[in-house]
Formats: structure tokens, C-alpha cells, sequence
């Protein structure tokens, strides 16, 4: 999840009672725009349109 007013993207994952967990939370230049997600190669893509770039998390 990208969280434009902290600047971190959020990794969530479902735990043994079906409720969400915070796993970690990377800083990243968010930006405050649209931002698409994939995962490739055991690393996170994340495409800020307001800045024009692409960051990588693993």
C-alpha cells in the first residue's frame, strides 16, 4: 500500500485469525500521484507518476 502523506509503501499480510498485519514499511518518494504496483523477481515496482520515476524495494 502507498501511503503518500508518510512517503512509505506498506507490506500487509493476512495472519492465523483472517486480520491484516503490518509486515514492514519502506520509505519511498511517494509523491502524492497514482501509483501502480507489481512484483517481479522478489522485488516491489513502484511507478510514481507525479515524480516521473520508478522505485524498486525488495
Amino acid at each position: 500500500m502507498a501511503n503518500a502523506g508518510s512517503s512509505t509503501i506498506s507490506a500487509y499480510r493476512v495472519d492465523d485469525h483472517g486480520k491484516l498485519e503490518l509486515v514492514k514499511a519502506v520509505a519511498a518518494d511517494t509523491g502524492g500521484g497514482s501509483i501502480d504496483m507489481t512484483t517481479s523477481d522478489g522485488f516491489l515496482y513502484v511507478q510514481n507518476a507525479a515524480a516521473g520515476n520508478v522505485q524498486a524495494t525488495r
